[in-house]
């Protein structure tokens, strides 16, 4: 978060949900406004000397474990261990197969009004590669795909399993053909 950022999004929330994704990363200086703000109900921003009242509920994201959180050394104890009593392991998207094309299916649909398209759905061999494909990235790596697939496919097309680009065991040519286009050629095809 840049500087003045996590207050704003405070702000914002009062009375409703802050929601911080890669926790991991943020500054131990953050990390001690959080807990301060979650301790004592008040908000000390950053470049501000006014105290304000803070009423939200706030969601941390992680890839990292809870315990791997703690062992880096890069993380302020006292906050992770408010985040302890409520702590919630979500299985990675490769442990929820059944939610990968409903999933898919929401990206497509924001991404087809983001960018004026209206597509037709995945081919099946593309929902198959959804599948078979290893999501390190869980539903920010399957939200960039489709973006990605949206953009490639044409108005009134379907997505096919060339446009993911996904490096899976399918031997399917369309997807080494578009995998070897320049951004050039891609932005052509937009």
């Amino acid at each position: 978060l840049r500087d003045g950022e996590l207050e704003r999004k405070v702000s914002m929330a009062d009375g409703g949900t802050v929601y911080i994704e890669n926790i991991e990363v943020l500054e131990l200086s953050k990390q001690k406004l959080l807990l301060d703000m979650l301790n004592n109900k008040i908000f000390n921003g950053f470049n501000s000397s006014t105290l304000t009242n803070s009423n939200i509920r706030l969601i941390a994201g992680s890839y990292c474990g809870y315990n791997n959180l703690i062992s880096s050394g890069n993380t302020e104890n006292e906050l992770f261990k408010i985040f302890k009593k409520s702590y919630m392991k979500v299985p990675s998207l490769n442990e929820r197969q059944k939610d990968i094309i409903p999933l898919a299916t929401v990206f497509l649909n924001k991404y087809c009004r983001k960018y004026g398209k209206e597509i037709e759905g995945f081919f099946e061999l593309a929902k198959e590669v959804l599948l078979e494909y290893k999501w390190v990235g869980n539903t920010s790596e399957l939200s960039i795909t489709i973006e990605r697939a949206v953009i490639l496919t044409p108005n009134k097309g379907t997505i096919q399993p060339g446009y993911l680009l996904l490096n899976t065991l399918s031997d399917d040519a369309s997807a080494q053909s578009i995998s070897t286009l320049t951004i050039e050629q891609m932005e052509k095809k937009m």
